[in-house]
């Protein structure tokens, strides 16, 4: 999807002043507070609360996160750019350290394997962008990033990714490697007040709903389980902005914003939301043949396979890791 051009000119805009450059490409390495940006850039933290702010207002940056630390409440924030602002800015780490940057659907697993790598000094930087399934695919097909995240279900065939990675990168050879399969399912409010048990329920009772956003695997699913029911997509109330990441989604309904949303086990629980197991699903990382020679590809792909991360990554709740580190190439 395209950026709509008032939209592009805002960024533009703000992302003059390089100050606020140089935030938005720490919080693409990581969430962060206002007070743990301040101590990276040795500013004040009202300077940096009121350049975060300006970010938040154009889209490049959400509030993701909020922690109960000793009496008060942390704010993390992280940086929400598309592919089409990634274009734009042409965004790298803030040092000249190598990295690897990942497009396409969150998955917190994601954020183990950054850790992972962290811990290895001749590791390169992870920077993970969520831009939704097949927002990533078609920044691969364009050269933004060298690997995207997916977990597309093509319902004609039952399988996952690859009959959109075929459609999507014709003509190339892409090599797809499991991460984890996930669950996912209703996320409602603590103790299921409304007692909902699906969708039917979601759309009987007049929950409000917390969407996604379009073009995420979770949508997608989403749009398919309707038609599914002979149910129309706005059979469903739902808040007028959609979610971008499944702990934003779960974050609305912990918050009260919304009743429910469908999204990861792991989120529901992060959370301390009710979960309705829906479906499980394959989330996988997919790099063309080209980029998977890279030396610095080679090692995040590599980590995967690593005893101690497949273990972290089968102790987040609804994963199953069995295949993780699994690969196959693909000729499209």
């Amino acid at each position: 999807m395209s950026m709509p051009a008032e939209d592009r000119t805002r960024q533009i805009r703000i992302l003059a002043d390089t100050r606020r450059t140089d935030l938005l490409r720490r919080l693409l390495r990581a969430p962060a507070t206002i007070s743990q940006l301040g101590a990276a850039v040795g500013r004040h933290p009202a300077w940096v609360r009121h350049h975060v702010l300006r970010l938040q207002t154009a889209g490049l940056v959400e509030l993701c996160e909020t922690r109960q630390t000793k009496g008060y409440v942390e704010k993390y924030y992280r940086a929400t750019a598309d592919s089409t602002t990634v274009e734009l800015l042409g965004l790298t780490p803030v040092d000249a350290a190598p990295c690897v940057v990942i497009t396409g659907s969150d998955d917190p697993a994601l954020g183990l394997l950054a850790e992972a790598l962290r811990h290895d000094a001749s590791s390169p930087e992870l920077l993970v962008l969520p831009t939704g399934s097949l927002e990533g695919l078609i920044g691969l097909r364009h050269g933004i990033g060298q690997i995207a995240g997916c977990h597309l279900l093509d319902t004609s065939s039952g399988d996952f990714n690859v009959p959109y990675i075929r459609h999507l990168l014709p003509g190339r050879c892409v090599v797809v490697t499991t991460l984890a399969h996930r669950e996912q399912g209703l996320m409602v409010t603590a103790g299921n007040p409304l007692g909902l048990t699906g969708l039917q329920d979601v759309i009987t009772t007049g929950a409000l709903f917390a969407h996604r956003n379009e073009g995420s695997g979770t949508r997608i699913w989403l749009e398919h389980a309707l038609q599914t029911l002979q149910l129309a997509p706005d059979a469903l109330r739902c808040l007028p902005r959609a979610a971008t990441t499944h702990h934003e989604a779960a974050r609305l309904v912990a918050e009260g914003q919304a009743d429910a949303a469908v999204g990861l086990h792991q989120a529901a629980a992060a959370n301390r939301l009710a979960f309705i197991p829906l479906f499980w699903e394959r989330y996988d990382l997919v790099t063309t043949a080209e980029a998977h020679r890279d030396p610095h590809v080679q090692r995040v792909v590599h980590q995967l396979t690593d005893p101690e991360f497949v273990g972290q990554v089968a102790a987040l709740p609804g994963y199953n890791a069995t295949y993780t580190g699994a690969s196959m190439e693909v000729q499209c």
